[in-house]
């Protein structure tokens, strides 16, 4: 189950702090054990809330320099991940609830129907 794989969800985000906290808080009420969540920051510092309710949530913030984009920003937030498997989310995504399950057992049984 889930427990055999590990993730790291990496979190782009610019300046859009609002739809951040629901996007981190999705991914966290959902996640197994063994995943980490990763908010990278390419925009203006974030408010001080913001950066205690995601110290509160075990969130690991990462800043780059700014402007770098969505992309750089993803790889700068790949490069310090921990996980066997990377997970992309958009600040303004929400993970469904099963979602983890579905996944891992997936990669851990591939989709049967199709060998």
């Amino acid at each position: 189950m889930a427990t055999d794989l590990s993730f790291s969800v990496i979190i782009p985000t610019f300046n859009r702090e609002i739809f951040l906290l629901d996007a981190v808080r999705s991914a966290v009420n959902s996640r197994p054990k063994n995943t980490e969540i990763i908010v990278v920051n390419d925009g203006n510092k974030l408010l001080e809330s913001t950066k205690n309710i995601l110290d509160s949530l075990n969130v690991t913030t990462l800043e780059t320099e700014g402007g770098v984009g969505a992309s750089e920003a993803r790889n700068y937030g790949a490069k310090h991940a921990t996980g066997q498997w990377l997970l992309f989310l958009d600040d303004d995504d929400l993970i469904q609830n099963g979602y983890w399950k579905t996944l891992s057992e997936f990669l851990l049984h591939g989709n049967k129907t199709h060998h």
